[in-house]
This record gives structure tokens, sequence and C-alpha cells, in this order.
């Protein structure tokens, strides 16, 4: 299962953003986790997803797209 590491933006809209995303492609949500990032103002927020390679990679192309991610790093 693929896993996202996003590093965001410190805002609220952020988290519900990336659930949105999971949400619209009718995505299993396996876990989820947002904790504080090496640098206090860079959350870091976790998702594990079901799903195949090429519809992670969809996924992670579309997460990059939210204006308050700065960066996505997709894991397998």
């Amino acid at each position: 299962m693929p896993t996202f590491v996003l590093h965001a933006q410190r805002t609220p809209q952020v988290l519900l953003r990336g659930l949105v995303e999971v949400h619209k492609r009718a995505i299993e949500i396996e876990r989820m986790t947002a904790e504080p990032g090496k640098a206090r103002k860079v959350p870091r927020i976790s998702i594990t997803v079901a799903e195949n390679p090429e519809g992670a990679r969809r996924m992670a192309a579309n997460l990059e797209k939210i204006v308050e991610v700065a960066s996505v790093e997709m894991r397998e």
C-alpha cells in the first residue's frame, strides 16, 4: 500500500484538502497521521491508502497541486 508524506504550510485547510483528494477518488484510507515536522512551521501529514501503483502516482500528482503543500513523497 502506498503512503504519501506531505510537507505542508501550517494551515487548517491542508488536512481537509488532502482528505477531499482521496475522497473524490473513492480510495480507502488505511491510516492517516499528522505531526509537527522537523521545522515547526512545516507539518508532516502521512496518508496510507489502498491503491494500485498507477492510481497512486496520479494521486501524488494531484496532492502536489494543493497550494499549501510544499512537497509530496510517495513510499511503497
